[in-house]
């Protein structure tokens, strides 16, 4: 099994769909290419065998970092894959103090997963979602080790 990180590009897109499609509220075909544009996005896949399993999508500014979006293929959950990637975000920055991102507030598997690396809710975000939904903003802040 060959498994190894690298960026997405546009060849991926039909495959990001995809993977979308099994998801409740799946980013539009537009979305993906908004943020391959933005001049502050960056991005990480994880491939497996050349088989891209998850991938994650966030903006980098002057000392922190924003996750936009992270999803793992439902067929690779709970196998390690999403800590992997998150590790692989955190342990490249460098130079970065903050970490942010929102979570549904009823998504408990990735809320412990983010607390498991180390990233605490900061605060609730009202109707963030589209039907209304709750957003926890979470934080993870590195000052200590910078």
């Amino acid at each position: 099994m060959k498994k190894y990180f690298r960026e997405i590009d546009e060849k991926d897109i039909e495959c990001l769909v995809e993977i979308e499609k099994a998801f409740p509220n799946p980013w539009p075909l537009k979305a993906f290419f908004l943020e391959m544009e933005g001049e502050f996005n960056k991005s990480i896949a994880l491939c497996i065998d050349d088989n891209l399993i998850g991938y994650i999508f966030y903006s980098e500014y002057l000392d922190e970092i924003n996750i936009n979006h992270f999803v793992i293929d439902p067929k690779y959950r709970r196998m390690g894959y999403a800590s992997e990637i998150l590790n692989k975000l955190i342990s490249g920055m460098t130079n970065k103090q903050l970490l942010y991102l929102e979570v549904h507030t009823k998504n408990e598997a990735a809320i412990n997963l983010y607390k498991k690396h180390g990233l605490r809710i900061i605060r609730t975000r009202k109707n963030y979602y589209s039907l209304g939904e709750d957003a926890y903003i979470m934080q993870l802040d590195r000052k200590e080790e910078l």
